[in-house]
């Protein structure tokens, strides 16, 4: 196991993210899938969000993580990219 020690305490923190596409459709194929899977990598690394394992399917995409010390859930949690913020094939605020 992978723990966490603080000055009192030891944890270890582990989050399931689980994103699903609208209707369930199966759009998550080829350079789609390609493309979440890269960004799913960014945004980790930017949280410092370490992967255990992911699976990108073809209607959702599971990423099991474990994260350090320094985050709060507030941190990770709170914000979710709204359609002007992610633009063709997810690119962040609407890069093409």
């Amino acid at each position: 196991m992978d723990y966490r020690y603080g000055s009192h305490t030891v944890f270890q923190i582990e989050y399931h993210f689980v994103w699903v596409t609208k209707y369930r459709y199966k759009v998550l194929t080829g350079e789609v899938a390609e493309r979440v899977r890269e960004l799913v990598r960014q945004v980790c690394a930017t949280f410092e969000i370490r992967i255990v394992k992911g699976v990108v399917s073809k209607d959702d995409v599971q990423t099991p993580a474990r994260h350090g010390t320094n985050c709060l859930y507030a941190e990770t949690g709170s914000h979710t990219p709204t359609n002007t913020e992610i633009g063709p094939l997810g690119d962040l605020h609407g890069d093409a």
